[in-house]
C-alpha cells in the first residue's frame, strides 16, 4: 500500500496490544492533514468518548475546515477544540463538528479495545 501525493497511509500502534493502518486523504481536510503529517510521529494516551469514538490528543493547531457532524465506522476525523486525532468505533453523529482526514484500513478491532490511558503512537509509512 505505498502512499501518494494525494493519500498518506498512518501506522496506529497501541502499545502492547499491537497495530492498524488508516488511510488520510488530503483533499478532505487539507491544510488540517499538512499539519498532522509536520507533528508525526505523534505520541500519546487513548481518551475515549462514550462508545463512539476514540481519540489522541495533538499539538496540532488548525481550524475548522470541511467540517461535517457524521461519520461512519471506520472514519478517521480531527477535532480542532482541542487537537484530537479521532477513529469512529460506530456510526455517529457529534455535537461537535469536526474536520473529515481518512478512513482505517485495518484493525478497527484492535481499536475497539483500546481503553483510556493506553499509549498510542501515529506515524507516516
Amino acid at each position: 500500500m505505498p502512499s501518494s501525493v494525494s493519500k498518506v497511509i498512518i501506522r496506529i500502534s497501541l502499545q502492547g496490544k499491537g497495530e492498524a493502518d488508516a488511510e488520510v486523504f488530503r483533499h478532505l481536510s487539507p491544510v488540517t492533514l499538512g499539519e498532522l503529517l509536520r507533528n508525526l510521529p505523534l505520541q500519546s494516551r487513548v481518551s475515549r468518548y462514550l462508545d463512539q469514538f476514540i481519540y489522541v490528543t495533538s499539538n496540532v493547531v488548525a481550524g475548522v475546515e470541511k467540517a461535517r457532524s457524521s461519520f461512519k465506522r471506520g472514519d478517521v476525523a480531527f477535532l480542532a477544540a482541542n487537537g484530537g486525532v479521532c477513529f469512529f468505533l460506530k456510526d455517529s453523529i457529534v455535537a461537535r463538528p469536526m474536520n473529515p482526514l481518512g478512513r482505517m484500513l485495518s484493525g478497527i478491532d484492535l481499536l475497539e479495545r483500546a481503553e483510556a490511558g493506553d499509549v498510542i503512537r501515529l506515524e507516516s509509512i
